[in-house]
């Protein structure tokens, strides 16, 4: 994304109008008035209810689909690394690796658990599309023991794939909690994949 650098030279030479438009030169300014007695007081109770009362600004189409295509790919993305982390943590030689494998099943099980709540609030049904990934899991339980090395160069692409997907909702998503979640995502992954990475380089 091209990003827009501002300059000194692409300011109206005779003040913000530009061409043909009104310059803060020849604008006519007319004095404010003193404030009268009593005006800068806090609002009346009522009047200061009023204002909290304003609705919430409304998410564009565009972000509630993004919201339901985020869940759509997130949930059934979690459900297959949750499937692979079972298999390193019952296999796994590296006590790390376990532990960081039964971290991902804890943490990705909730979060599958909050975004089917928020799909049946915000579109009516919890259903999201089936769990793909029977190649990779086949792949796994085919894998000779350890499994570890194997378990990370499954696992690695897919994190991968989340945090893609979480950086594009940072940017597009409509629900705060879709947002918070993108973060979630973006700093749990990003963590793993390092360890995970490096562990791979020793063994």
């Amino acid at each position: 994304m091209a990003l827009l650098a501002v300059g000194a030279a692409c300011a109206p030479p005779d003040g913000l109008g530009g061409s043909g438009g009104p310059s803060l030169g020849s604008a006519r300014v007319t004095p404010v008035p003193p404030a009268a007695e009593g005006e800068n007081e806090p609002l009346p109770k009522g009047a200061a209810g009023a204002l909290e009362a304003f609705p919430t600004p409304v998410i564009s189409s565009r972000a509630k689909i993004f919201d339901q295509q985020f869940i759509d790919a997130m949930v059934p993305h979690h459900q297959l690394e949750i499937e692979l982390a079972k298999i390193a943590v019952a296999r796994a030689q590296h006590d790390d690796l376990r532990v960081l494998a039964q971290e991902m099943i804890d943490t990705e099980t909730q979060e599958i658990s909050d975004m089917q709540v928020w799909r049946e609030e915000w579109f009516g049904s919890s259903a999201t599309p089936p769990m793909g990934g029977v190649a990779e899991i086949a792949a796994l339980q085919g894998a000779a023991d350890p499994v570890d090395a194997a378990f990370v160069d499954a696992i690695v692409p897919l994190h991968q794939q989340a945090m893609e997907l979480s950086n594009r909702a940072v940017l597009e998503a409509g629900q705060q909690d879709i947002l918070d979640l993108a973060g979630a995502i973006l700093a749990d992954q990003s963590r793993q994949r390092i360890l995970m990475e490096g562990w791979r380089k020793d063994w």
